[in-house]
């Protein structure tokens, strides 16, 4: 999947001033773009003019460089697929086609690093448009933030969860151990519900990705601004887990629903 190219400087939506250009912090592309609030910072990443890959976190008010790090990812080949979870002051975590990481806000230093593969956003592609003009500058925004997975907090400060469409799991954050059995999914996670009796993840297959021919996937939004197209048989699955460990504490198996759950309540017991 190769790296497009995002907008050139980062303007003050208030005002109109630039507050930093990717050129000055030499980038030659740049491959994902996220605001960290929490931190106060812009997140780049991508690509110098050697092909070496860089993450750089800019301070937000004034763009002046907070740290740069040059090849904190294994392979030029890693993705960024979850936009970063600042989960304190100082310390954010973030995940890849490869792995999930917790860095330091301050540093950029790897606190630790999890196994964990998730497959990339889709890519937009413009149609008979320029990188950076028209319907091409759109689209070459929308690939610098798109992501195919998520971090969220639930009732525990101490975890952190991360959802991908067919993988949900949790992780200590201080140490980075993970304390869920992974629940993996027969089709895509259409939607997360956090009940007084755990977690509920609602499926639905007909949110599955269609591919043409060559493998490429067909476009449309999907569940986290992934660009999928359903070609599913739309049974869906609804399963209850317990935030701490992650055992299944029950299914409704396969529902033969389609759309999203809009309500629901418990009978009995």
């Amino acid at each position: 999947q190769a790296a497009h190219r995002a907008a050139p400087y980062r303007p003050d939506v208030a005002t109109g001033r630039v507050i930093c250009k990717t050129k000055d912090m030499e980038f030659q592309r740049v491959q994902k773009r996220f605001e960290i609030p929490r931190l106060g910072g812009i997140l780049f990443y991508g690509f110098n003019k050697s092909n070496k890959g860089q993450m750089i976190l800019v301070n937000a008010e004034t763009g002046s460089v907070l740290w740069k790090k040059e090849k904190l990812f294994e392979s030029n080949s890693e993705i960024i697929t979850a936009a970063p979870y600042a989960v304190s002051d100082d310390a954010f975590v973030i995940s890849t086609t490869k792995e999930i990481y917790k860095l330091n806000g301050k540093t950029g230093e790897v606190m630790w690093k999890q196994e964990m593969k998730t497959p990339p956003p889709a890519l937009a592609e413009a149609e008979g448009f320029g990188a950076f003009g028209g319907k091409g500058n759109a689209l070459a925004n929308s690939n610098a933030t798109s992501t195919s997975a998520e971090f969220f907090k639930y009732k525990n400060p101490n975890l952190i969860y991360f959802a991908s469409h067919t993988v949900m799991t949790a992780f200590d954050i201080a140490g980075g151990k993970e304390v869920w059995k992974r629940a993996e999914l027969e089709s895509p996670v259409a939607q997360i519900i956090f009940d007084d009796r755990g977690i509920l993840l609602c499926t639905d297959d007909s949110r599955a990705p269609k591919t043409d021919a060559e493998g490429h996937v067909k476009k449309s939004h999907g569940l986290m601004g992934k660009l999928t197209s359903g070609g599913g048989s739309g049974k869906a699955f609804i399963n209850l887990y317990d935030p701490e460990t992650g055992a299944q504490k029950w299914s409704c198996g396969e529902l033969g629903l389609a759309g999203s759950v809009v309500f629901y309540s418990y009978s009995g017991n």
